[in-house]
């Protein structure tokens, strides 16, 4: 059989053996043991023979189809399955994309008509799906980014799908989950919050905070009720459907997270990942984007005034699928989102995966998509889509810099004592450890690895826990801790002997921990063992502070490049490790939710997405007409460049983004690239440079170039210096390879090109051989990179990135404890068939082949991605096929690759050893005798699989094996009544054997009980007793008291004993007994405690009792209790109870038997303690005292016994006279304010108010006779605007006169500060524009600048004012300059700011400048212009242009005018002498200069004959303030005579030339003064002699214009001139106009048909015409 024909049988009987649904895609990182690979051979030729056998037997072929994913090739046996059809027509945003690339409109018309066809496709593909009798159910459909739906169909009928008509691909709907790194204990904190990290505030400052920007958070949805979020979402959409896996139905306009009320019954609260049902992913995302800092904890989003949109695409554990992926996507186009942020992904790393062709069209459709690469790191290519997609901004996981603290711990147990220091690994969020955890405390050692159930019957609170690690992640055992009330935790190592080294930072759900040694942990809980009470105690002290460097890439961080292009990936990297944002309270369900701590730290690539999606928000705030390709290219280019020792190009792209240069950019370089999807190639620019897979040619040097076009943002031309930089360099033949720029330095004026060509040397392809490196562009003020690499083979990515079994031990058992464990390995390149196998480390020569492989847990082909493999302590035998439950033993989990075509097997990898064990350990005791003494040696042994795999694992995988590492073994003694004597752990020699020294036995029957728990919870436990012979020992008690100072009591006497043994009993009687009265009597004492309360003076007798049965009893005389005192009664008689104006007299009289020491009085009910330091004293010997108003009174008293007794009485028979009235005064609020505060009066009067005034200050009824601000009566009410007491007078019909006064305090005057900043601190030729930002309370209502050093009285009437918006000055000098702002509220601040940088440019005194000349206009240089002096001469040198408009800005002008700047415009053959004077202010100016050859006598001119015309915006300039010089050039051959030369205008209305009076002739040039502009030439004689010809009229033949290059039209508009003509060039030589607007030209000479007039009419009027002429010739020519 040919090999084709094989490799087709061979597939075909891969679809009886598949084991597909056993994979799952996975993100995880894990590394490849290569300690065995050597050793093994794989028998390929056994195994290919006798699947030659089995393939003999099957004769269908499969059909290959290129458009279906490669593993749906294999789904051929029925169940259903969900998939993704691609349909061919395109979608609505990539019919978008191309013409915006094209530079032309899309309208919203074209949008209707493509997505119709896209509808009308999507319809008549279900016909056929019914017309085939297909069953489907169809889930999402899409029009916008794609064009396609979601089916869940029979696998077997996936061929039938493949043909349908417009079928272009059909994918796997493929699971997708939120990218978060689990909080274990491979997690690294970084407590710096990022925002300062970043220089974010800065951005903020300059007034950018993504308003007007619209971003879509696609995730697990969001807590909108959260503080940090309500006030800026917007809205948003539900994808997930809630079906029997949810409790509750969901609408689709609702994209709330996943709340534990959505949870049904049948749904476990964990997943088998420890996922939570509940969800709380995207709310941390969107916080991080958008927080609007609600809180104290200075928590804010990158771009807190976003619109914030949310769309669920994620369920219940954080989990959606690929189509809804897209239907989010599809939606957010449709919606005009200009950025999405996916912080999710699968485990496909391709660019032509559906959601990846999906985001690419939503680029092109203008949606900036920053997506997460995942968390699969530090494997290469393990970026997962959509991250892949070539136009995504792909973002990589950097760290901050690392808070830390150290601590001193004092350590005691008994006799036991050490002290060392450590390190916090996790503490309290906003709370110092310093200050909460400092001091003496309880320790208590809890067991096992600090589980919940590990803490029963253990009592923790306000104590310290002691745990191990192991078993559990770190921050599990800190909540387990913090849930029994410990205040902090101890965790001590179990692995080396050093601490663990784990940073996890801070976090509202932890408390305090330490992290210890192996060493120091061990010793100071076996000293808490030992000790009676069972605790122990810290002291922790000095603390110490410190934090680490940051800007490291995470290691979970995914890695490109990107397939199938070798792309590179990430597009940049941001920080994602321990970021603090908000998290869900669930508010929607629980209304009385508390929010004030609803905010963790989680990490991962989803964490440093969205901190790239609120940068480019930044971006688009200042920049909205930017294009996501700008965004891309902004954020890649000002990256800063880490470590590329440490991590190459595709582990952090360019670098770690920095906004703040991103926003601050001179200039972006733009790398211009193609990318292919959907059969179509699409133009793009990105910020890296990608050469690609790179076949060299074996016989010659090859060159591939790519092009950056670098375009400026300022628009000030800027020189750059260009390098390159090599990271990593080919090696072998193409180690010569090398990377080149066409331009080492470049002045940037607009765009310029740079090719970067890659030169590959002649040699044969080689793979694995790569290069990479950096392009750097720098100004000195922009640096600007873009990563490069190339790869010298075309072959595709093969092999492994990484693999790793989650667990190396399992116990498939049955008792729930280890019963699986998982494989998670990337695959780089699609597998024709691979083979997962189990190797038997113990017989490695064992299996049906004879090479150590007894199975497979897979055998398929697989395409490239992430997977999960799930085992399960079963696997296929390769004889029978049948699955087979493994037997306990040693075990690697190998990946073997099956090369069809040439029939070989190629191992991978593997990981191991794999420890399967389902047995318990069986405990041995050697015999044991009788024992004298208290200390005796317990030996025995311990047989166990983990003792008997020691051998096979040395020999096998040759790495050092300790059975101590599988084995915990521990002890615990009991004497004969059950008490603990004793306990501790057990260290097995490397045969199981183990010897035990026991101390301190009590005499009697001792029972050893021995348990031993191995790896995977297979435990036993065994006793053995022991007798042990004692002579018995006095027990001596000590009684000591509480206190021998006199005391009420009660005293608490402490019971001390020197008994060896435990004790069993302690109990008390009164009075003095003796051992036998506490046979059947004694109150009994706890032997915890030990100790005893008794409030009366006596004698006590305490009896103890141990487990020796040793009993004693000790007496203790207490005298010093003391009876309280007596207490005494008081009784309080007024002296009135009939109405009276007052006062009334209150009596005091008591029943103490003792002398009184203190009386007093207060008024209100009160309490003994209230007259500890007040109260009113009453006479001892009068015992009376006088109230004037009713009320409450209460006495205090105190006699010499110290008793203190007080008394109440209330008084309420006083009355006022019957025209006093009360005033009452109230303000409109107490809270601050700016004012005014309105101050209401209200009184009781019974007669009518008359009169109602107020003044500030405290003032009496006099001050009010001539004075007051008079209140109206009906209102009752006045405004005060400044704090200050004000008194209120209120007079009634009565005459009755009152005054209130009332204190105002609560009115605040807005503040204001000022920051200033300048537009470069580099040196400039200027000018330097300041930048004012003034926080205040209230709007700002003037801005202003003086120079020098101000203070606020300066401005008060002077100051340059300050545009209140634009918020900025301009400088053109050195020196120091102060701004004064003040706001709405009064409140004034001023701020100066010293500028230094200004570069002083000396002035020239004559300026020649050669203006860029296009489309025949000139334009003129600003600096040119300013390097003239004051009263210099500026030249306009046109060389050989002699048709051309010179254009003068308005703003030109005014710098011309100012300097008194004489302005010359020259060409080969003539030169303008423009006065600046004579240019008008506020206007643009165009001066023509047009060589004409077509007026009459034009051939006799001796120099060339010109027109001009100057325009003030588009009106003919028709006065001129002070004459022009017009210097002309003559030919000298035509000149015979020097002192006939004239210079001459053209008159048009008249047809004839007009003599200039005044020409001066010198060194060959005339020049002459006038006062318009017309056309003018030298003559040397009169050229009207001869007939002229005239110039073409507008009903004759108008000359060819000249043509316009450009093909647009001239941007200002046609000049007056062309008013006529729109089609008509300025050169066209009509000029018709100028002759009536050219200053009034003389009428004085008649047609030339006239000079045949008879002589006598000359007669008649001869000397009137030569006057009138003369007359009006001297007119014009002055």
């Amino acid at each position: 059989m040919n090999r084709k024909g094989f490799k087709k049988l061979l597939s075909s009987l891969l679809i009886f053996i598949l084991i597909f649904t056993l994979f799952q895609p996975a993100f995880s990182h894990a590394q490849t043991n290569t300690n065995i690979q050597s050793s093994k051979q794989v028998n390929s030729d056994e195994r290919i023979s006798q699947l030659k056998n089995i393939i003999n037997q099957q004769k269908e072929l499969l059909k290959k189809d290129p458009y279906l994913d490669s593993s749906l090739k294999m789904a051929k046996s029925d169940g259903e399955v969900k998939v993704i059809v691609q349909l061919s027509e395109e979608p609505v945003a990539l019919a978008k994309g191309k013409q915006t690339v094209k530079g032309k409109s899309f309208s919203q018309k074209q949008a209707s008509t493509v997505k119709n066809k896209v509808l009308n496709q999507q319809a008549r593909f279900e016909k056929q799906l019914k017309a085939e009798k297909i069953n489907y159910k169809k889930g999402f459909t899409y029009h916008q980014a794609f064009n396609g739906m979601s089916l869940t169909v029979n696998k077997s009928e996936i061929q039938k799908l493949l043909k349908l008509n417009g079928v272009v691909s059909i994918h796997p709907d493929e699971e997708v989950h939120a990218l978060e790194v689990k909080k274990d204990d491979t997690v690294k904190a970084a407590m710096m919050d990022s925002n300062p990290h970043l220089k974010i505030p800065e951005i903020w400052k300059m007034g950018y905070e993504g308003q007007g920007v619209k971003v879509a958070v696609l995730d697990t949805g969001i807590d909108y009720n959260h503080p940090e979020l309500k006030d800026v979402y917007k809205g948003g959409h539900n994808f997930i459907i809630h079906g029997s896996n949810y409790a509750r139905d969901r609408a689709e306009d609702d994209p709330y997270e996943t709340t534990p009320e959505d949870r049904p019954d049948n749904m476990p609260e964990f997943d088998e990942d420890g996922d939570a049902f509940y969800t709380s992913h995207g709310t941390h995302v969107a916080g991080i984007i958008a927080a609007q800092g609600n809180n104290k904890y200075n928590i804010k989003g990158v771009a807190p005034k976003v619109d914030l949109y949310a769309y669920r695409v994620l369920g219940a554990y954080g989990s959606g699928s690929t189509s809804g992926i897209i239907a989010g996507i599809d939606k957010a186009v449709e919606e005009n989102m200009d950025i999405i942020n996916l912080s999710l992904g699968g485990g496909s790393n391709s660019q032509t995966a559906p959601d990846a062709i999906a985001i690419n069209n939503a680029t092109l459709a203008g949606v900036t998509a920053v997506v997460a690469t995942g968390n699969s790191g530090p494997g290469r290519s393990t970026i997962g889509n959509p991250a892949s997609a070539a136009l995504a901004i792909s973002v990589g996981n950097s760290t901050l810099p690392e808070e830390t603290y150290q601590a001193t711990l004092t350590v005691e147990a008994g006799d036991f004592r050490d002290e060392y220091k450590a390190s916090l690994m996790g503490w309290t969020f906003g709370k110092d450890p310093s200050e909460t955890l400092t001091g003496e405390y309880d320790v208590v050692a809890v067991p096992g690895f600090g589980t919940e159930s590990d803490y029963e019957g253990l009592d923790v609170k306000g104590k310290i826990a002691l745990v191990s690690r192991g078993e559990i992640p770190f921050v599990d055992k800190i909540a387990a801790a913090k849930n029994h009330g410990a205040a902090g935790l101890l965790v001590h190592n179990n692995v080396g002997e050093a601490p663990s080294g784990i940073l996890l930072g801070n976090s509202f759900a932890f408390i305090p921990t330490f992290d210890i040694s192996t060493k120091d942990g061990n010793a100071f809980r076996k000293a808490i063992e030992a000790t009676a009470n069972k605790t122990g105690k810290v002291t922790i002290s000095g603390y110490e502070k410190g934090t680490t460097e940051g800007d490291k890439i995470n290691d979970s961080s995914s890695r490109g490049p990107s397939t199938p292009t070798f792309d590179i990936k990430p597009d940049v990297s941001a920080p994602g490790t321990n970021i603090m944002s908000s998290v869900p309270a669930y508010g929607k369900d629980y209304p009385d939710a508390d929010y004030s701590e609803a905010y963790d730290r989680f990490t991962g690539t989803s964490m440093a997405t969205p901190q790239v999606a609120g940068i480019a928000a930044l971006l688009l705030s200042k920049n909205p007409d930017w294009t996501p390709f700008d965004v891309k290219v902004a954020i890649s280019n000002t990256a800063k460049q880490l470590d590329t020792k440490l991590y190459d190009v595709f582990a952090q792209g360019p670098g770690r983004a920095q906004p703040l240069e991103a926003m601050n950019a001179e200039a972006l370089a733009y790398a211009l690239d193609t990318t292919s999807f959907e059969e179509k190639t699409i133009e793009y620019e990105k910020g890296t440079v990608t050469f690609g897979k790179v076949a060299p040619d074996p016989e010659s040097e090859k060159k591939i170039t790519k092009q950056i076009a670098v375009k400026d943002l300022v628009g000030k031309p800027s020189n750059f210096d260009v390098s390159v930089e090599v990271t990593k360099a080919a090696t072998g033949e193409m180690a010569d390879a090398r990377v080149t720029v066409d331009k080492s330095s470049f002045t940037l004026n607009g765009t310029e090109t740079l090719n970067v060509t890659l030169t590959v040397p002649a040699g044969e392809e080689s793979p694995d051989n790569e290069m990479h490196g950096y392009i750097h562009l720098t100004n000195g003020t922009t640096k600007l990179i873009l990563p490069f690499a190339a790869a010298f083979s075309t072959a595709g990515p093969a092999g492994l990135s990484y693999y790793q079994l989650l667990d190396n031990a399992i116990s498939p058992n049955g008792d729930g404890k280890y019963e699986e464990t998982a494989l998670q390995f990337g695959l780089l390149g699609d597998e024709e068939l691979m083979s997962l196998e189990l190797w038997d480390a113990q017989n490695p020569s064992g299996g049906p082949f004879g090479d150590g492989y007894l199975g497979y847990f897979a055998f398929q082909p697989l395409p490239a991605g992430d997977w999960k493999l799930k085992i399960d302590g079963t696997y296929f035998d390769w004889e029978t096929g049948e699955k087979t439950e493994i037997p306990e033993g040693v075990y690697t989990v190998d990946y073997n690759s099956w090369d069809l075509a040439n029939e070989t097997i190629t191992f991978l990898a593997d990981d191991g050893p794999l420890f399967v064990k389902t047995s318990t350990p069986e405990i041995e005791f050697n015999k044991t005798e009788e024992i004298k003494g208290s200390e005796y040696e317990l030996t025995g042994s311990i047989n166990d699989k983990f003792i008997d795999f020691k051998s096979a694992v040395e020999e096998a995988f040759g790495i050092p094996y300790d059975v101590n590492e599988k084995l915990t073994v521990t002890y615990r003694v009991t004497d004969k009544d059950g008490n603990d004597v004793g306990s501790g752990p057990v260290t097995l020699k490397q045969d199981g054997s183990f010897a035990i020294s026991l101390t301190k036995l009590p005499a009697g029957e001792n029972t050893v009980t021995l348990h031993v728990e191995d790896i995977v919870a297979n435990a036993s436990d065994k006793e053995v007793k022991l007798n042990v012979e004692g002579e018995q020992k006095d027990v001596h008690i000590t009684l000591t008291p509480s206190t021998t100072e006199p005391t009420e009591g009660p005293v608490t006497v402490k019971v001390d004993t020197d008994s060896t043994s435990p004790l069993v009993s302690m109990k008390w009687l009164q009075g003095e007994k003796t051992v036998e009265d506490f046979a059947n009597a004694g109150n009994d004492i706890d032997l915890e405690k030990s100790e005893f309360n008794v409030t009366e003076n006596g004698t006590y007798t305490v009896y103890v009792k141990n487990s020796e049965n040793v009993e004693a009893v000790q007496t203790i005389t207490v005298e010093n209790i003391k009876k309280p005192a007596e207490n005494f009664a008081i009784t309080l008689t007024p002296s009135t109870t009939e109405p009276t104006e007052g006062p009334v007299t209150i009596s005091v009289n008591t029943d103490s038997k003792a002398d009184l020491v203190a009386l007093k009085w207060l008024q209100g009910e009160k309490t003994a303690e209230d007259f500890a330091n007040a109260g009113y004293a009453i006479d001892l010997d009068k015992k009376t005292f006088d109230v004037t108003e009713n009320g409450i009174y209460t006495v205090y008293a105190k006699n010499s016994e110290n008793a203190e007794v007080v008394q109440t009485i209330k008084i309420e028979n006083i009355t006022k006279p019957a025209d006093e009235f009360t005033v009452t005064l109230t303000p409109s609020t107490v809270e601050p304010t700016e004012g005014p505060v309105t101050v209401k009066i209200e009184t009781n009067s019974e007669a009518d108010l008359v009169s109602m005034k107020w003044l500030e200050g405290k003032k009496a009824t006099e001050d009010f006779a001539n004075a007051g601000n008079e209140i109206n009566l009906e209102e009752s009410s006045f405004s005060v605007t400044t704090n200050g007491v004000y008194t209120v007078y209120v007079k009634n019909s009565k005459g009755v006169e009152v005054v209130q006064t009332i204190e105002i305090n609560n009115i605040v005057i807005p503040a204001v500060s000022i920051a200033l900043t300048p537009s470069t601190t580099e040196e400039t030729e200027g000018p330097v524009s300041i930048k004012v930002d003034a926080d205040s309370t209230s709007a700002l209502v003037e801005l202003k600048w003086l120079e020098g050093k101000q203070n606020v009285d300066a401005f008060h009437n002077a100051g340059n004012p300050i545009d209140l918006e634009a918020k900025q000055f301009d400088v053109t000098e050195n020196g120091t300059y102060t701004v004064y702002a003040q706001n709405s509220g009064g409140a004034e601040a001023v701020q100066t700011i010293t500028i230094d940088n200004i570069k002083v440019v000396e002035k020239e005194e004559i300026v020649i400048t050669t203006p860029s000349i296009a489309n025949g206009v000139a334009t003129i240089s600003d600096d040119d212009i300013d390097r003239v002096k004051n009263g210099g001469t500026f030249i306009i040198e046109l060389g050989k242009a002699d048709k051309v408009r010179v254009f003068l800005t308005a703003d030109q002008i005014k710098t011309l005018k100012e300097k008194q700047v004489s302005l010359i415009i020259r060409n080969y053959a003539v030169e303008i002498q423009i006065p600046s004077n004579n240019l008008a202010d506020g206007e643009d100016i165009s001066i023509d200069v047009r060589k004409v050859d077509d007026v009459a006598s034009a051939d006799q001119a001796v120099s060339g004959v010109y027109d001009f015309t100057i325009y003030a915006g588009d009106k003919v300039v028709s006065d001129f303030g002070e004459p022009i010089i017009l210097v002309f050039t003559v030919d000298n051959d035509k000149v015979k005579s020097t002192d006939k030369l004239n210079v001459y205008y053209y008159n048009e209305e008249m047809k004839k030339w007009e003599l200039i009076p005044n020409a001066v002739h010198k060194d060959g040039k005339v020049s002459v003064g006038i006062n318009h502009f017309s056309t003018f030439a030298v003559f040397a004689k009169d050229p009207n002699k001869k007939d002229p010809v005239p110039l073409p009229t507008p009903g004759g033949q108008d000359p060819v214009p000249e043509p316009n290059p450009s093909g647009k039209e001239d941007p200002k508009g046609p000049s007056p001139k062309d008013a006529g003509d729109k089609n008509q060039s300025i050169y066209d030589g009509s000029n018709q106009n100028s002759g009536k607007n050219g200053g009034e030209l003389p009428n004085t000479a008649t047609p030339y048909n006239n000079y045949f007039i008879i002589g006598f009419v000359l007669v008649m009027i001869g000397v009137a015409a030569v006057y009138f002429q003369y007359r009006r010739k001297r007119k014009t020519m002055m």
